[in-house]
């Protein structure tokens, strides 16, 4: 009977994780879509061409991303209304966090969110950092095969740890009981 209940949360453990996963993509699917657009400027005051500009969930999950063309334009198309963070990942592969307010995108709506970056001394990007924690910044710059990677990593990690909790349970379901005498 332990076997199958525990055989039974397994299985909805899993399937709750992949509904997580699409389920706000399916409600938001509803909504009339927005897009959200831009311009990114160096800080040599030229647009800023090969750099790419993620769009940042508020749980920090990364959404998409848009990579500038020669002109500094970014471009994202059916975007769920909602509030949203941006991160920048300039051609090296290295992130930074865009330190501004949140853009706010309505339904059926553009908005519009031009950025500058800017040179900053390493006292100055310490201080942006700290003040921007967000795993979602860092995921946001993932390849899909590393986003892949790491899921099943969690699934695994998951599973490794209802294995030790199962043979714990077994092993002293096993070990005999001993009477001890005054």
């Amino acid at each position: 009977m332990y076997n199958v209940v525990r055989t039974a949360v397994a299985c909805v453990t899993v399937l709750a994780l992949v509904l997580v996963g699409f389920v706000p993509r399916v409600v938001a699917a509803d909504a009339p879509s927005a897009r959200l657009e831009g311009l990114l400027i160096g800080g040599d005051g030229r647009p800023a061409d090969g750099h790419k500009v993620h769009l940042i969930g508020t749980e920090g999950e990364g959404l998409a991303s848009s990579e500038t063309d020669n002109d500094g334009l970014y471009s994202f198309k059916e975007v769920a209304a909602g509030e949203y963070s941006l991160g920048i990942e300039n051609p090296d592969g290295l992130m930074a966090p865009v330190a501004g307010p949140p853009v706010r995108v309505a339904a059926g709506e553009l908005a519009r969110r031009d950025l500058q970056l800017m040179e900053a001394d390493a006292e100055t990007l310490q201080r942006i950092a700290s003040a921007n924690p967000s795993i979602g910044q860092a995921y946001a710059g993932w390849t899909t095969a590393g986003r892949v990677w790491f899921w099943i990593a969690v699934v695994a990690g998951l599973g490794i740890g209802v294995a030790a909790l199962d043979s714990e349970s077994a092993a002293s379901e096993q070990m005999p009981q001993t009477a001890q005498q005054p």
